[in-house]
């Protein structure tokens, strides 16, 4: 075998090595997301929601568990830091108190818990 034949079969071999990995991450991330989803219907379920087919965002108007007025639902903070003159996140977290979205059918959608957390 000469050196150019090496070469290729290296860089072949290489390639589809990159390639596989790739594709087992993704797969790996896309069964994880797929999971997560599964897992928040169960439990809406059990709650005795009724689900609608498919994927899709709900709209309606946010209101208290607990059926009282006013208050804060959902709160946001993000820690920053200045560095250059410029500012950068270092994170930021999102927490909110149990509430529920009325659709304009008037059926009512509980959301038990709102954490998100996102670090840069």
């Amino acid at each position: 075998m000469s050196g150019s034949h090496v070469s290729i079969l290296v860089a072949t071999v290489t390639a589809s090595t990159a390639g596989l990995v790739l594709l087992v991450l993704a797969a790996t991330w896309l069964a994880g997301w797929y999971e997560e989803r599964v897992r928040r219907a169960e439990a809406m379920v059990r709650r005795g929601a009724k689900l609608r087919p498919g994927f899709g965002a709900i709209h309606g108007t946010a209101r208290k568990v607990d059926g009282h007025d006013g208050g804060l639902l959902v709160a946001t903070t993000t820690a920053q830091v200045e560095r250059g003159g410029r500012w950068h996140d270092l994170g930021r977290e999102t927490t909110g108190t149990p509430f529920a979205i009325v659709l304009p059918s008037g059926e009512a959608v509980e959301v038990d818990r709102v954490i998100a957390r996102e670090d840069s």
